[in-house]
């Protein structure tokens, strides 16, 4: 889905990416690489492979938008029992994998708890792309400057007069200024979002990114 955030044109994508036409930047947030490991760990038996799955989805978006870089808008890791060798080593892989591409990251709540390092990942507080500003929290944001961010996984409930309120994941633009992506990783909790009068809503919903008419909300 395409729409303007400033003047800059922006794609919403299904993977749970936006596209900044303009830049070339492609921006997503809260990967949280190596959580189901961390959580195998502590004796939960929760499936394998989501940290490869999430890298794969990577490349498909670049494979589908060509970015000239890369802007993780934090939390790229979970934890410290999260970053194991085999998680380390297939990051790592899949940076080396793409060596034409800027990778940049702008640091998160995790990733400030686990101390780490890759090559040709660029580690910053806050960067900006054709004069957006991106961070991790949206609270870092300038109030009234056009901006992007993740961290609060943001969800919204739909009425449903036969099965009760639906929960839809997606992307939330408060105050026509800002807006917060969903995780990049499907293995997150989301926050429910309370929408003011000047906020919009596009919801993931196979596939598509559809925007949600407020009186749907009421």
């Amino acid at each position: 889905m395409k729409l303007e955030l400033g003047s800059t044109e922006v794609i919403l994508s299904s993977k749970r990416a936006v596209f900044l036409c303009q830049s070339r930047s492609l921006v997503l947030s809260d990967l949280h690489l190596g959580k189901s490991a961390s959580f195998r760990a502590r004796g939960l038996g929760l499936p394998e492979g989501t940290t490869k799955d999430d890298l794969e989805k990577m490349s498909s978006l670049i494979d589908e938008f060509d970015p000239q870089e890369l802007l993780i808008a934090g939390d790229l890791i979970h934890s410290f029992d999260s970053l194991s060798p085999s998680i380390t080593k297939m990051f790592q892989e899949w940076l080396d994998s793409h060596p034409k591409l800027r990778v940049k990251l702008t640091l998160g709540n995790h990733d400030k708890r686990t101390p780490f390092e890759f090559q040709d990942l660029e580690i910053l507080t806050k960067t900006s792309a054709n004069g957006i500003v991106i961070a991790h929290d949206p609270s870092d944001l300038p109030q009234f400057q056009y901006g992007i961010s993740g961290h609060l996984h943001p969800s919204i409930l739909l009425r449903d007069r036969w099965n009760g309120p639906l929960k839809c994941k997606g992307f939330l633009i408060r105050n026509g200024y800002h807006l917060i992506l969903p995780s990049f990783s499907d293995f997150t909790g989301t926050t429910p979002i309370h929408l003011g009068t000047k906020d919009s809503f596009y919801a993931l919903s196979n596939n598509k990114v559809i925007e949600i008419p407020r009186q749907s909300l009421d």
